[in-house]
């Protein structure tokens, strides 16, 4: 904390110095870690829609298959933010599934978690 109030800081117009209140270097500090739980969050939404994806249990899931609505309740419910019920939308009229970015991160400890 004293590293980021030493760095914090401005000079106010009549030269005096200015430093972040208490209070805002807290916070900072508290949600340092907010970026990295919410990429984990995104690789387990991502997991599991290819998941549901590409291992159907039978065909019959395989023609009712909807994986934008599929993705999008995944999104609320894994990574707990907001979309298009929130705005009295149907779930269908989000299409964050088309940036669903699985090829880059397949690798062979993607799926680990399997095993």
């Amino acid at each position: 904390m004293a590293v980021i109030r030493f760095l914090s800081g401005r000079r106010t117009a009549d030269g005096e110095e200015e430093k972040l209140p208490d209070k805002i270097i807290e916070q900072l500090i508290s949600s340092r870690f907010a970026g990295d739980i919410m990429a984990k969050s995104r690789l387990v939404r991502d997991g599991l829609a290819d998941l549901h994806m590409h291992m159907p249990k039978n065909h019959e899931e395989v023609v009712n298959m909807d994986p934008v609505r599929y993705y999008n309740c995944m999104r609320r419910e894994i990574c707990q933010l907001a979309g298009p019920e929130d705005a009295c939308m149907d779930q269908d009229s989000s299409k964050a599934i088309s940036r669903f970015r699985y090829p880059i991160l397949y690798a062979a400890s993607y799926y680990a978690y399997l095993l």
